[in-house]
């Protein structure tokens, strides 16, 4: 038997798994075995992994995708030698002393069900927020407060008490906050460590994120980390989440209202795990705003302006192409915002790549605060395609209900390039919308 079992619960991250499995490799306490367990992964993760492999590092791959951590999770649990189970995300970081810590936590007199670490949850790149969770003295603190499970650790027991995770389909909760739902109801004690150990870069928070996966957060943490005023760079974020209150704010919502299987299928919405039929592009088309959820990138449709959608607080938001052939398009969009000078700065990204001044087209329209953007990009052959606007600085401010907005862009159309036509029609409109 081994200490802890520590489950890394994945998802076809490929070589971005590496920044997570590295920081669970490099832990000062060493009592441990590290279940990777894949969800019907059909990537190259496994080949990823395999030079890790040994008699502490093990890969399992589930034969059907469940669609949620709940079946990887159930999987390494009754694979489990470890006294002790701690979660991993498969994009999240460990600092070297948090099983150190959680080993501490459960010797200590209270003996608990659970040990909670300090865990930072950090928001998209630029987004200027970050919640803290898992910092508490009362252990009543865990009636009510959230947190994340790559946070904490339990007796491996546990389950015989409360059962094993459940199929997000059949409740109308998330499959993490019904787990530690259900222990609280059942009179489980949780501890916290009192320290931050766990940097939490939720996919849920992050647009697109299973579509186009990376690891640029994960890997700058480590470089961060490596850095002498490190701990000066965790006290700062501490420090000001009290003052803005995203200090032990995260909350188990009440989600009595949604259907079963609702949030987990929204939250599959805003990873790109379910999204918009993928169609050959063979004319025109219109892509609609619509009021899908898309996380940090953009606000709901109406939250700000009804005909429009605005983008915040990541300051480089996604825009997901449903359709693909491979052939040359013009794209045309609407921006819309207070300073115009501010539209003039937004940068484009098609596919990862900065698209070149001579592949945008800006204009501004003289009836309001408003460009017309049209660019040329080639979509992709058999997948989607998807642009990033990276906005300036200043663009984002600070509206009605606090949130940070930036620019609001309207419907987009597409039609087969032809560099001397610039689509002028919603311009227009979507001034007017604006002004009404």
């Amino acid at each position: 038997m081994v200490q802890f079992t520590v489950i890394i619960a994945t998802y076809n991250r490929g070589e971005h798994i590496l920044p997570t499995l590295v920081s669970a490799l490099d832990q000062t306490h060493k009592d441990f075995e590290i279940l990777i367990v894949g969800d019907c992964c059909t990537d190259v993760t496994e080949n990823v992994v395999q030079p890790y492999l040994n008699e502490r590092v093990s890969w399992v791959n589930l034969p059907v995708r469940g669609g949620s951590q709940t079946y990887p999770n159930n999987k390494g649990i009754t694979l489990a030698r470890g006294e002790f189970i701690a979660y991993l995300g498969h994009d999240d970081i460990w600092m070297p002393n948090h099983l150190e810590e959680l080993a501490r936590t459960f010797a200590g007199a209270h003996r608990p069900d659970f040990a909670v670490s300090g865990c930072i949850c950090h928001t998209p790149m630029g987004s200027r927020f970050a919640w803290v969770a898992g910092l508490f003295d009362e252990p009543a603190a865990a009636n009510g407060n959230f947190f994340p499970p790559t946070s904490l650790a339990h007796r491996s027991d546990i389950v015989d008490t409360i059962g094993m995770w459940r199929d997000p389909e059949e409740i109308s909760t998330p499959v993490d906050e019904d787990l530690q739902i259900r222990a609280v109801m059942a009179g489980l004690t949780f501890i916290s460590t009192g320290y931050i150990t766990v940097h939490k870069f939720a996919a849920g928070h992050r647009y697109l994120s299973y579509l186009r996966p990376t690891s640029s957060e994960q890997v700058e943490l480590l470089r961060l980390a490596d850095d002498k005023d490190f701990a000066l760079y965790v006290d700062r974020i501490v420090d000001e989440a009290k003052r803005v209150g995203t200090f032990m704010t995260l909350r188990n919502r009440s989600h009595e209202k949604s259907a079963k299987g609702d949030v987990y299928r929204h939250n599959a919405q805003i990873k790109g795990i379910i999204k918009p039929e993928l169609k050959q592009l063979t004319g025109s088309a219109t892509i609609e705003q619509g009021n899908d959820p898309r996380a940090f990138d953009w606000h709901p449709a109406g939250a700000v302006h009804a005909e429009l959608r605005w983008s915040g607080p990541n300051p480089r938001p996604k825009v997901l192409i449903p359709f693909c052939g491979g052939n040359l398009v013009a794209c045309a969009m609407v921006f819309v915002h207070e300073d115009r000078n501010v539209l003039k700065g937004v940068r484009i990204w098609c596919d990862g790549q900065l698209l070149p001044s001579s592949c945008v087209a800006i204009e501004a329209h003289d009836e309001g605060e408003a460009v017309h953007v049209t660019i040329m990009m080639r979509l992709e052959h058999d997948d989607y395609t998807v642009l990033e606007i990276e906005q300036p600085d200043s663009a984002l401010t600070v509206g009605e209900n606090g949130a940070r907005v930036g620019v609001a862009m309207g419907d987009i159309d597409l039609r087969p390039a032809k560099w001397h036509e610039v689509f002028r029609d919603n311009v227009a409109r979507y001034v007017r919308a604006l002004k009404r």
